[in-house]
């Protein structure tokens, strides 16, 4: 961003971010990212909003950085919503009166007519239950890299060979990692690919590829959806339970809640429909902070 930024010098830039990059190296990353935007000419300043208290019916904390090369301030949007000091501000949209009249009607891969509309993507993973599928044995992802890397190299392959060979794209690197956690292990389909391309031999095999049933340990995963506040933070996985614990929250129902408009159709399979909306910045928030950065630029023009 910042080589972009150079080249082009916009009067105006904004970037977003999770609101954990306040505190990385207790707050040392923040400061780098600031000055090295300051270096380029730009005053900047830094924001954590909660798309909450703009009328998005969600609570998301994010963090927006914005610059400008025009000798003004920067200028973020007002708080119109609050949970606690509805006084002076209007109370947070809740779920129920976002996606409440979705509850009744079956979700279907194809448009669904209701009330003389089309409802898009009103889509839903049915896996509401407490388990899963998981390793019957321990691995130890280290042992498994280090195995892995070795007959990776007799086989004299790059890691962006196998991707290629797989389909994929910056996930066999993963594979031969082990710095700071940041490795995985392979899913038992691309086990038994990776034998066949590397050729080593069973030591692993039935440690990494067999299965069984087992209890979900954390919670969110069976979280239900609050019905009567601001939903929690639409991720780009798995979604909560819907509240009649039939499924979980639609494709549909998470992108109202992102504050998307109904006839914004998405393209994909399930789990990239939930990606897709759960990466995105709500956009009535966009909206607002786009506005902000309109007139500041439209009151330059005046002046």
């Amino acid at each position: 961003m910042l080589r972009i930024i150079n080249d082009k010098k916009p009067k105006v830039f904004l970037a977003e971010n999770v609101k954990g990059i306040l505190s990385i190296e207790n707050g040392k990353v923040i400061k780098m990212i600031k000055k090295d935007f300051e270096s380029l000419g730009y005053k900047v300043d830094i924001k954590m909003v909660n798309a909450a208290d703009y009328g998005v019916p969600q609570m998301r904390e994010r963090v927006l950085i914005m610059g400008n090369r025009i000798g003004k301030e920067n200028v973020f949007p007002t708080q119109h919503y609050s949970e606690t000091d509805t006084k002076h501000f209007k109370p947070y949209i809740t779920v129920k009166d976002t996606i409440g009249y979705l509850s009744d009607i079956e979700t279907s891969d194809k448009p669904i007519e209701y009330n003389n509309t089309k409802i898009y993507n009103h889509i839903a993973y049915t896996n509401v239950s407490d388990k899963f599928w998981g390793r019957k044995y321990p691995v130890n992802q280290a042992e498994i890299c280090d195995y892995l890397k070795y007959w990776r190299n007799k086989a004299g392959l790059s890691t962006s060979k196998i991707d290629e060979m797989f389909g994929y794209k910056y996930t066999a690197g993963h594979w031969f990692r082990k710095d700071n956690n940041s490795g995985s292990i392979p899913k038992p389909s691309d086990w038994w690919k990776l034998k066949e391309i590397l050729g080593f031999d069973d030591k692993y095999d039935k440690q990494v590829t067999e299965l069984v049933e087992k209890e979900i340990a954390f919670e969110q995963s069976l979280r239900i959806t609050n019905w009567d506040r601001a939903s929690d933070t639409i991720t780009a996985t798995s979604p909560e339970i819907h509240v009649n614990k039939m499924r979980r929250l639609s494709v549909r129902e998470c992108a109202k809640l992102q504050s998307f408009p109904d006839d914004f159709v998405f393209k994909g399979s399930l789990n990239s429909l939930h990606r897709q909306v759960g990466n995105a910045v709500p956009p009535l928030l966009a909206k607002q902070v786009a506005e902000c950065i309109r007139d500041n630029l439209l009151n330059e023009n005046e002046e």
